[in-house]
C-alpha cells in the first residue's frame, strides 16, 4: 500500500481543470465513483480507497459493497476501517476520521500471484464500478552491494550516505516496467527508566516501513522523470523522478545495475514512542535498541501503474499553485463505471543488515 500516491491523486482530481472528473460531470452535485488501490504481491493485507469524485473536490464514500476477485472467483468482501481514538502521552485524544475525509478506507487479506487477474468491484446507489488488473511477471534482483559515500545532503551540504548497488534482471520478451522501494524491517525495543531505575517493563514493537532514499542521475530513471543532479539537487524547477518509476527500455531482456542512496542519519523521534499493550496509552522510552535489516525492493508494475505514477511525477515537478497556469495533468484509469487506478506489483527483494543499536538520549545514531 502506497498511501501518499493516492492521497496525491485524489488532491489531483480535485484540483486540476483538465482530470477526468472535471472533463464528464455536468454540475456540483454529480459524482463518479473513484476506486484506487496499489498493493503488491508482498503485502497479505490491503487497503481500497473509494470516494466520491466531485466537479471541486473528493469525498470519502461510507458504506459501499466492495467485493475483490481473483482469476473471475469471488474470494471474499473488503471491510470498511473503523474510526478510531487515540490518546497519546499527553493524554492527548485523535482520531482516524480525517482520512475519511477524502476516502473511506475497505480492508481485506489476501496473497496475489504473478498471473492472477484481480478485480474490485464498488457497488453503492444502484451503480457499480469494477478495477480489473492482472499481476505482472516479476523482474529479479540479482544482487545488492553497499558502500559508504559522501555526496551533498538536501542543503547541500556534504553528509554521509550508504551507497546501494543493486544488479536487476529484466523479465525476458516483454515490456515490463518497474518501482524502486526502500523498506527497513526492524525490532525495536524501548527501555523505560528514571534516574537510573527501571520505570517499567521493556517494550518490544517489529516495524516495516519505507524509507527515505536518492537516487542520483541514473539513466534508468529518465523514463519516469530527470532524476537529481550530483552538482545542486535543489536547483530551482528541477524536475524529479519522485515515485522512480522506470520501463525496461534501455536494457530489453538483459541486466542493468541501479543505485540509490541512504543517509547515514538514522535517527528518527517516533522510535521512542511506543504504545501500552495494556492501556493503549503512548510511553516516551528513555533509550531504544534497534536490529533488523534495509530492503531493496524492486516492484514489476503494469503500464497503467507506469502511466498513473508518471502522471504524479509531472504534477510534482511543477508544483501546484492556483496563482499558476501549470502543464496539463491527465491520470489514467482502470476502472469502469467510474475512474481511478487499480494495481498489484509482484515483488522481487534482496535485504541487508542494519548496524543500528544503542539509541540513548535521542542522540543521532549511524549505520
Amino acid at each position: 500500500m502506497r498511501i501518499n500516491n493516492i492521497y496525491i491523486a485524489l488532491t489531483i482530481l480535485a484540483t486540476v481543470s483538465c482530470t477526468g472528473v472535471i472533463e464528464y460531470l455536468d454540475d456540483d452535485t454529480s459524482y463518479e465513483i473513484v476506486v484506487n488501490m496499489q498493493t503488491s504481491t508482498a503485502a497479505e493485507s490491503h487497503t481500497v480507497f473509494v470516494s466520491k469524485g466531485y466537479r471541486q473536490e473528493v469525498k470519502g464514500l461510507e458504506g459501499a459493497e466492495v467485493t475483490i476477485l481473483v482469476n473471475g472467483d469471488e474470494v471474499c468482501k473488503a471491510i470498511q476501517e473503523e474510526k478510531e481514538d487515540f490518546v497519546d502521552a499527553h493524554g492527548n485524544h485523535y482520531s482516524n476520521e480525517w482520512h475519511y475525509r477524502e476516502q473511506a478506507r475497505y480492508l481485506f487479506d489476501h496473497v496475489f500471484k504473478p498471473g492472477d487477474r484481480v478485480g474490485i468491484r464498488v457497488e453503492y446507489d444502484g451503480r457499480t464500478a469494477l478495477a480489473q488488473t492482472v499481476v505482472p511477471d516479476p523482474g529479479t534482483v540479482e544482487k545488492l552491494d553497499t558502500m559508504s559515500v559522501n555526496r551533498k545532503d538536501i542543503l547541500g551540504e556534504m553528509s554521509g550516505f550508504l551507497e546501494y548497488s543493486a544488479a536487476l534482471r529484466d523479465v525476458d520478451g516483454e515490456d515490463t516496467y518497474y518501482r524502486v522501494e526502500m523498506i527497513e524491517r526492524k525490532t525495536v525495543t524501548g527501555h523505560f527508566e528514571q534516574d537510573g531505575m527501571k520505570v517499567r517493563d521493556d517494550i518490544t514493537e517489529y516495524i516495516e516501513e519505507p524509507i527515505d532514499y536518492y537516487v542520483f542521475s541514473d539513466p534508468v530513471l529518465l523514463d519516469g522523470y530527470p532524476s537529481m543532479t550530483d552538482d545542486n539537487i535543489l536547483a530551482d524547477f528541477t524536475p524529479v523522478n519522485s515515485m522512480n518509476v522506470f520501463s525496461d527500455r534501455l536494457f530489453p531482456d538483459s541486466g542493468r545495475t541501479v543505485r540509490t542512496h541512504v543517509m547515514k542519519v538514522g535517527y528518527q523521534y517516533a522510535y521512542f514512542v511506543f504504545r501500552d499493550p495494556d492501556t493503549g496509552a503512548m510511553l516516551y522510552a528513555s533509550s531504544v535498541d534497534m536490529v533488523g535489516e534495509t530492503v531493496f525492493r524492486l516492484m514489476t508494475i503494469d503500464r497503467i501503474e507506469f502511466n498513473y505514477l508518471k502522471a504524479i511525477n509531472n504534477f510534482q515537478a511543477y508544483g501546484y499553485d492556483s496563482s499558476f497556469i501549470i502543464e496539463p495533468t491527465s491520470l489514467p484509469t482502470n476502472v469502469s463505471g467510474g475512474i481511478g487506478v487499480v494495481s498489484v506489483a509482484s515483488v522481487s527483494e534482496m535485504a541487508v543488515s542494519l548496524e543500528r543499536f544503542g539509541v540513548v538520549g535521542r542522540e543521532v545514531i549511524y549505520y
